[in-house]
């Protein structure tokens, strides 16, 4: 398997010579395609995903697989915005102390100023 995707690398790397293009720009360019080629290349990224994560674990694959300038933005779009915790503390009638407890054991606030601090300023 190995000898395979060297010689398939080899191969590949002498056409994006040829057109002055990188792999990486083809593939990419491959899967902003619409119908049966873009799904085709979608599918071969993601089935690099799954060997690379079964191999080597997920932590190790995203930080070889992906830039950290792409891994922060997606973390970014996954995080909740403070003012939703601050929402549900108000909701939850938690003590100030109880809901400082939780935030600092689930590591909620990002923003350095406790969430007691915001409830306060938010009155």
């Amino acid at each position: 398997m190995r000898e395979a995707a060297t010689a398939v690398m080899k191969s590949i790397s002498q056409v994006c010579e040829e057109s002055g293009d990188t792999l990486g720009a083809v593939l990419g360019e491959c899967c902003l395609m619409t119908g049966k080629d873009g799904s085709d290349a979608q599918e071969t990224v993601r089935a690099v995903f799954d060997v690379m994560v079964k191999e080597k674990g997920v932590q190790k694959s995203f930080s070889k697989l992906l830039s950290e300038e792409v891994w922060e933005k997606r973390v970014e779009c996954m995080r909740v915005p403070d003012w939703i915790y601050l929402l549900f503390k108000l909701k939850s009638r938690l003590s100030d102390s109880g809901w400082q407890e939780l935030t600092n054991l689930t590591q909620l606030g990002r923003t350095g100023v406790s969430m007691v601090e915001q409830s306060v300023f938010m009155m």
